[in-house]
């Protein structure tokens, strides 16, 4: 049976998930460059990556990947290192180098599972993977 009460959480318990529900960062070595910092996006930013419309919905899924790279990764100074004019690049970049930085966000934001990066169909990038 569930209980619908009008009384709030304490303070205490708010703050407490609040706190839990905060975004998370971690540190990537990325081989031949140094470290990135990789940063969970908002609840508002990933429903804003959702609702991207491109007039083709088959592209806009496969870019959901490079989207989410642009939006998690930053340098040692906080500043994001991508933009969405950089989407282009990325995806004439190295896949094998690329799939590193791009399996490390989707983790870290949930879209995969810790052992899912070698699930992926043969062929598929891990920048087609869609929320």
């Amino acid at each position: 049976m569930i209980t619908i009460t009008t009384e709030l959480p304490s303070r205490t318990a708010r703050d407490q998930l609040l706190a839990v529900l905060a975004i998370k960062a971690e540190i990537l070595d990325i081989n031949g460059f140094g470290q990135v910092t990789l940063r969970q996006i908002t609840a508002g930013e990933a429903e804003s990556l959702r609702n991207v419309k491109s007039g083709n919905e088959d592209e806009a899924r496969k870019e959901f990947g490079y989207r989410l790279l642009v939006r998690s990764v930053f340098d040692k100074d906080g500043q994001s290192i991508f933009g969405d004019e950089d989407i282009p690049r990325l995806r004439q970049s190295s896949d094998a180098g690329l799939q590193q930085l791009i399996v490390a966000v989707l983790k870290l934001n949930g879209y995969m599972k810790d052992d899912s990066q070698g699930n992926l169909a043969s062929g598929q990038s891990a920048a087609s993977v869609s929320a």
